[in-house]
C-alpha cells in the first residue's frame, strides 16, 4: 500500500514538473508576440502625437529586433494603416513598400501592394490629376480582381475624393466619388464595404442639397441616413461631416441642430468629442457676432481647457481668430493668433497663426486707411516669412478681406469707403498674381481682382484678369465666372459707350457662347441663354 502510494506521489510529481516545463516553454515561445504588439503600440502613439520620424526610427528597430517572429509583417500592416489614418501617406507607402519587398510571397505582401495602388492613386488624387487617378483604378480593379479587401480599397479611395472635393469644393471630385461609390454598389453587393459606399453616397447627396441651399430636404436626407445606417460604425463621422457641410454653408442652425444629435445619441464615440468641440466653437461665433468680445474670449479660455490635447482644438482656435478679423475685432485676433503660434509652433495652424499675428496689423493699418504703413507692414511681412509655407494664402486673405469689406461697405451705402477697400483689395490680389506664380489659389486672386475692377468701373482691367483665369487655368472650379463676366464686362463697356454697340455685342455673344459650351450647368447658365436668345431674335428682326 505504501509503495503504491509513493510511486502515485512520484508519478504526479513528475507530470507536475513536465506541466511546468511545458507552460514555460510555451511562454517562452510566445513571448515575442506581447513584446512585439507592445512596440507597436509604442510606434502608433508616437504617430499619434504627430511624432513620424521617432515613429519610423522605432520600426526600424522592430524590423531588427522581431525579424524572425511570425507576426512582424502583420503588426507592420497594422503599423503602415495607423499612418495612413493619421494621413502620413509617405511613411505609409514606404513601410507598405518594405513589407512587400521582405515578404512577397505571402499574404502581406500581397495586401501591401494593393495598398501601395491604392496610395499611389491617393497622390494623384491629392493632386487633382483625377484623369490618371482614374486610369490607375481601372488598372488596380484588373491587377487585384480577386482580392478580397479590393472593395474596401475602392470605397477608401471614393472617401479620398470626397475629402479632397471638400477641401477644395469641386465638384468633379464629388463626381468622381459618386461614381466610384456606385461601382462598389454595384460591382459587390454582398461586400460589406457596398454598405460604406452606400452610406457615402446618402452623405454625399445631403451635401448636393446643401450645395443648392435647400437645407430642409438635406436635413430629410440625413433622417433616411439615421433609419437605414442605424448602428453603422461610420454612421457618426458621416453625420459629423454632413454638420461640417451646413458649418461651410453658414447654415449653423442645421449644424448646430446635428452636432447636438451627434453628442446625445454616441456619446463615446470620437466624433462626439469633435462634434461638442464644433458645438463650442459655434458658441463662441455668435458672441463675436453679437459684439461680446470679453464673453467670446471667456468662452475661448475654457475651450483651451476642456478639449486639451483635441487634435482639431489648433484648427478650431485658428477658425475663431479668424472670425474676430472678419470682424475687426483686431486686438483679439492679434491675441489668439499667438497663443496659437506660441503652443503650436510646428503644427500648420501654427504657421498660419504666426502670420495672422502681421496680417492682422496690415488690415488694422489698411482698414483704418494708413496706406504708408500698411504698404510698409506687408512688405515687412513678406519679408519676414518668406520661407513660411502659407505666405501666399496669407496675402491673399488680406485681399479677400479687403474685397468683402469693400462689399459690406458698399450694402451700407458707404460709396467712398467700399471703393478705398476694393482698390485696396485689387492692389493686394495683384500682388499675389505677380509674386506668387505658381500658388494654388492664382485663379482666385485673378477672378477677385476682376471683380473689384467691375465694382470700381474699369471692365477693361476687369477682362484682362478674367482672361487669364480662362487662358491658365480653364480647370478652375469658378472659371465659369470668369467667363460670364467677360462677357457682362462687354455689356457694361457698350453701355457706357465705351465700345460701339456691335463690337461690344459680338464680343459679349462669343463669351457667353462659351459658357454654354464649357459650363452648361453653372449657376449664369439661365441668364446666359436668356441673352442669346433675345441677341437671335433682335438679329432676325
Amino acid at each position: 500500500m505504501y509503495n503504491r502510494r509513493k510511486l502515485l506521489f512520484l508519478t504526479i510529481l513528475i507530470a507536475s514538473i513536465f506541466l511546468f516545463w511545458l507552460s514555460s516553454q510555451i511562454h517562452s515561445a510566445a513571448g515575442s508576440v506581447p513584446d512585439l504588439a507592445s512596440a507597436k503600440d509604442e510606434v502608433y502613439s508616437l504617430i499619434d502625437s504627430g511624432q513620424i520620424t521617432a515613429a519610423a526610427e522605432h520600426v526600424n528597430q522592430i524590423c531588427s529586433s522581431y525579424s524572425g517572429d511570425p507576426q512582424l509583417p502583420m503588426q507592420l500592416c497594422l503599423i503602415a494603416e495607423r499612418y495612413e489614418e493619421a494621413d502620413s501617406i509617405g511613411q505609409a507607402k514606404a513601410l507598405n513598400t518594405r513589407i512587400a519587398a521582405d515578404f512577397p510571397e505571402s499574404d502581406y505582401g500581397v495586401y501591401a501592394r494593393l495598398q501601395l495602388a491604392k496610395m499611389s492613386i491617393y497622390e494623384l488624387i491629392d493632386a487633382r490629376n483625377y484623369e490618371s487617378a482614374e486610369t490607375a483604378i481601372k488598372q488596380m480593379t484588373v491587377d487585384f480582381a480577386d482580392n478580397q479587401n479590393l472593395a474596401k480599397r475602392l470605397w477608401e479611395i471614393a472617401h479620398r475624393y470626397d475629402k479632397i472635393a471638400t477641401r477644395y469644393d469641386e465638384r468633379v471630385a464629388f463626381d468622381y466619388s459618386k461614381a466610384l461609390c456606385k461601382k462598389v454598389v454595384d460591382n459587390y453587393p454582398e461586400d460589406e464595404y457596398s454598405t460604406y459606399a452606400s452610406l457615402l453616397l446618402a452623405k454625399l447627396k445631403a451635401y448636393e442639397l446643401i450645395n443648392a441651399g435647400d437645407y430642409e430636404s438635406a436635413y430629410s436626407i440625413v433622417t433616411q441616413i439615421l433609419e437605414d445606417f442605424a448602428g453603422h460604425e461610420q454612421l457618426p463621422r458621416s453625420l459629423w461631416e454632413i454638420a461640417n457641410r451646413y458649418e461651410k454653408f453658414k447654415a449653423s442652425g442645421y449644424s448646430k441642430l446635428l452636432c447636438e444629435q451627434i453628442v446625445a445619441d454616441y456619446p463615446h464615440d470620437k466624433y462626439a468629442r469633435y462634434a461638442a468641440l464644433q458645438l463650442a466653437e459655434s458658441r463662441v461665433y455668435e458672441l463675436i457676432d453679437g459684439g461680446n468680445y470679453e464673453a467670446a474670449d471667456s468662452n475661448v479660455s475654457e475651450m483651451l481647457e476642456d478639449f486639451a490635447g483635441h487634435k482639431q482644438l489648433s484648427r478650431r482656435l485658428y477658425e475663431i481668430a479668424e472670425k474676430y478679423s472678419r470682424n475687426e475685432a483686431w486686438p483679439y485676433a492679434e491675441a489668439l493668433y499667438g497663443r496659437i503660434a506660441a503652443d503650436y509652433p510646428k503644427d500648420k495652424y501654427g504657421l498660419k497663426a504666426k502670420l495672422g499675428v502681421s496680417r492682422t496689423n496690415v488690415l488694422s493699418l489698411i482698414m483704418s486707411q494708413d496706406c504708408n504703413q500698411a504698404e510698409a507692414a506687408l512688405d515687412k511681412m513678406v519679408a519676414d516669412f518668406n520661407n513660411n509655407p502659407y505666405l501666399a494664402e496669407a496675402v491673399l486673405i488680406i485681399g479677400l478681406q479687403c474685397h468683402d469689406g469693400g462689399l459690406s461697405k458698399e450694402n451700407q451705402g458707404l460709396t467712398e469707403q467700399a471703393r478705398y477697400r476694393f482698390e485696396k483689395a485689387v492692389e493686394i490680389c495683384d500682388r499675389v498674381i505677380n509674386e506668387f506664380p505658381d500658388y494654388s489659389f492664382v485663379p482666385e486672386a485673378c477672378c477677385r481682382a476682376g471683380d473689384c475692377y467691375y465694382k470700381l468701373g474699369k471692365q477693361e482691367e476687369s477682362i484682362q484678369r478674367y482672361q487669364k483665369v480662362i487662358d491658365d487655368y480653364p480647370k478652375y472650379e469658378f472659371a465659369w465666372h470668369a467667363q460670364f463676366m467677360i462677357g457682362y464686362c462687354y455689356e457694361g463697356l457698350k453701355n457706357s459707350g465705351v465700345v460701339e454697340k456691335s463690337a461690344a455685342d459680338a464680343q459679349t455673344k462669343a463669351a457667353y457662347e462659351q459658357v454654354i459650351q464649357n459650363y452648361p450647368d453653372c449657376e449664369a447658365t439661365e441668364y446666359v441663354r436668356s441673352w442669346l436668345a433675345g441677341g437671335r431674335a433682335e438679329k432676325e428682326k
